[in-house]
């Protein structure tokens, strides 16, 4: 038997996390609009029609014997060529198109498989001890980001509210999108179907596997940032008896006191999740 709770919850709309499941795979993405005005898609957002196009390519060819790897990049293929078919796109620069991050778990016969790309994660219990899997993505980047906030902030002589320093940082986080998919830069799901050599990927025992989490970077603060739980176990273990919402109203209870970012420096005030916890019985 095996049990599967899954959940998105926006932060400021839209919500530009996605989660699917079935009985043999989970994807969680987390979807990044284009860092300018305009939009090229009839979704709420371009960030929202990357990760739901991404994840219909994904479960097409999920259960096909390929590994991950060549699924996820196959995928990608596909929705790059339907971006480009949308009018004015194909003018774009990379930090104006939309991508994304992802996690990708799926478990088949006697072997359970992960893909991660940016800064999506998976962590899994198992009979060995847990195994936190947290991915990379622009991780050194965004905190260069949130740093810089905070030193406008110390350099100010008045209150800087966070949108007016974020306003300041807008052009730090333009550079940063541009070092998508670059040696120099991150690697993450985007357009460029080569990232996805770049992937933190692994196939262990289904058998060892007691339980796992795949989570977008919005439910990730709950350890390191926030420090609600001492450990990865900790939050699984927290999980398993209380379930997802719980987790995440704990979350949530947190942000909703620090609205502006100073307590727990961090670059959004509150963020869409993407959570899927699953567990298995022997």
């Amino acid at each position: 038997m095996m049990n599967i709770e899954q959940r998105t919850v926006s932060g400021p709309p839209p919500n530009e996390d996605h989660v699917w499941t079935d009985t043999g795979a989970a994807i969680v993405l987390d979807g990044a609009t284009g860092l300018t005005d305009a939009t090229y898609t009839d979704a709420e957002s371009d960030g929202r029609w990357y990760v739901e196009t991404l994840s219909r390519e994904i479960q097409q060819r999920i259960r096909d014997g390929k590994s991950l790897t060549e699924i996820v990049e196959a995928s990608i293929v596909a929705v790059s060529e339907r971006f480009e078919e949308l009018t004015g796109a194909e003018k774009l620069e990379k930090h104006e198109k939309p991508s994304g991050a992802g996690a990708i778990v799926r478990w088949q016969g006697e072997t359970l498989e992960y893909f991660i790309l940016g800064d999506c994660s998976v962590v899994l219990e198992t009979a060995d001890g847990t195994i936190p899997v947290l991915g990379k993505g622009p991780r050194d980047l965004d905190n260069r980001v949130v740093d810089r906030i905070e030193a406008i902030r110390a350099e100010s002589t008045e209150p800087v509210s966070y949108n007016e320093v974020r306003e300041r940082v807008d052009d730090m986080l333009i550079k940063h999108r541009r070092m998508m998919n670059e040696q120099d830069g991150y690697w993450t799901l985007g357009q460029t179907p080569e990232a996805v050599q770049y992937a933190q990927t692994d196939e262990i025992p289904k058998e060892k596997v007691e339980q796992l989490i795949a989570f977008t970077d919005g439910f990730e603060l709950l350890v390191p940032t926030y420090d609600v739980f001492v450990d990865w176990e900790g939050l699984v273990q927290y999980i398993s008896h209380n379930g997802l919402d719980r987790a995440i109203k704990t979350l949530r209870a947190f942000e909703q006191a620090d609205p502006e970012c100073r307590a727990y420096p961090r670059l959004k005030p509150s963020d869409d999740i993407g959570v899927v916890h699953v567990e298995f019985d022997g």
